[in-house]
């Protein structure tokens, strides 16, 4: 059963680099757009949607309008030192991803969707440090927030062999998580199951190295 996944407001800003993403792209979240605004809806940098015919100028001047939201971030709540919120979730394989199970481990919790441009940019080199530190405790579990569920999901996981275990999100878990204000927004999970890192936006694999490694 699906479960529309909506959050406080956001928006995704580009900075310095194109819309496609490289190792350098940084992704940023700010507030004051609508309330209750559909992560769908605030991924196309817009306070209307923007359709995916959208021109690269609306970008460039969405960007520039919002930049000075950017401001706000500094005080962006990082939920860090708390004991992660715990589930029990199915994979497309019917699988059971339980995170009070992985205890031990380093956990990388990354809401993401199928439709998120930086989400889409990541996966690469999540996939490429999962294959590097897999053996050394690291667990990597993406939390799908498409609307349209495993039929968005499944194919897209085919198609870049995704090597990791995935589960759909619900509104639920994204509350427990703090509310989740825009996408990717990964956590990570230290061995005693306490949250010690949140970042927002997309990493490259050298941050994402950076972050786990003292913690591996």
């Amino acid at each position: 059963m699906k479960s529309k996944v909506t959050v406080r407001p956001a928006v995704f800003i580009p900075l310095l680099f194109p819309y496609v993403g490289g190792a350098g792209e940084t992704f940023a979240a700010a507030g004051g757009l609508r309330r209750k605004m559909e992560l769908r809806t605030r991924a196309r940098f817009s306070r209307t949607p923007i359709t995916r015919e959208d021109q690269p100028m609306s970008r460039i001047f969405i960007t520039l309008i919002v930049t000075v939201a950017l401001l706000t971030t500094a005080g962006f709540s990082q939920a860090t030192g708390s004991k992660a919120p715990t589930f029990s979730l199915k994979t497309s394989s019917g699988s059971v991803v339980d995170l009070a199970k992985l205890k031990g481990k380093v956990v990388v919790v990354n809401f993401w969707a199928t439709w998120c441009p930086p989400c889409r940019a990541e996966i690469p080199d999540f996939i490429k440090t999962y294959d590097t530190y897999k053996s050394k405790g690291l667990e990597i579990v993406g939390i799908a927030l498409d609307d349209n569920g495993w039929e968005a999901v499944k194919p897209f996981m085919d198609k870049l062999k995704i090597n990791y275990p995935v589960v759909l999100g619900s509104e639920a878990l994204t509350n427990a998580y703090g509310g989740i204000d825009a996408i990717p927004t990964t956590f990570i999970v230290d061995r005693k199951g306490t949250i010690v890192d949140r970042h927002l936006g997309m990493l490259s694999r050298a941050e994402f190295e950076k972050k786990i490694r003292g913690l591996l």
